[in-house]
């Protein structure tokens, strides 16, 4: 169990080195994630992927921090959330390239997808440049189910629940690619 704030700092030390963290957060979420990973050592490599699914009442906000202080580094944040009834989510990701971090290439999506009129998602990227030569981008979403998708099932005989769940699936399929062989 998760206590109701979670907080981690890792610092990658060693030339080479990497980490690959594949999060799900259903039913047991905790109220606040802060994640900070400083990338500090050439060639060091971060991937992170957060699946979350929010229901009922929850409440939760993530601040997700890639520090690249060395030379080629490379950083991944991918973070979806299917939100249900009046669940809130707030996700801040901050991809921070120092004077150090020549030739990083860092990336952050953050997507939400409403499945209620209640719910709330909201999501801030933020990027902070200190050198030239790198490649660092960033995108985030907040929307519903597509209408049209739905009704595009629909007429092919599927049900408004399986085709909710089959446009969920899809929605959080991406993340897929990021999982380990």
């Amino acid at each position: 169990d998760l206590p109701p704030v979670w907080k981690e700092d890792i610092i990658l030390r060693e030339n080479g080195e990497s980490i690959h963290w594949n999060i799900i957060f259903a039913e047991k979420i905790p109220k606040r994630v802060d994640l900070k990973i400083r990338l500090s050592a050439p060639k060091s490599r971060a991937v992170v992927t957060f699946a979350t699914i929010g229901r009922g009442t929850m409440n939760t906000e993530m601040n997700i921090t890639f520090l690249h202080d060395a030379a080629e580094t490379y950083g991944r944040v991918i973070a979806k959330a299917a939100l249900f009834d009046e669940s809130r989510f707030v996700l801040k990701g901050m991809l921070h390239v120092t004077e150090q971090g020549k030739r990083a290439d860092t990336h952050f999506l953050g997507k939400a997808l409403l499945l209620s009129p209640a719910a709330r998602g909201e999501i801030y990227p933020y990027l902070e440049i200190e050198t030239n030569e790198v490649k660092a981008s960033h995108g985030s979403s907040v929307g519903k189910l597509d209408e049209r998708d739905m009704f595009y099932l629909g007429t092919r005989g599927i049900d408004p629940v399986k085709a909710e769940a089959i446009l969920l699936g899809s929605f959080f399929r991406e993340l897929g690619r990021f999982l380990p062989d």
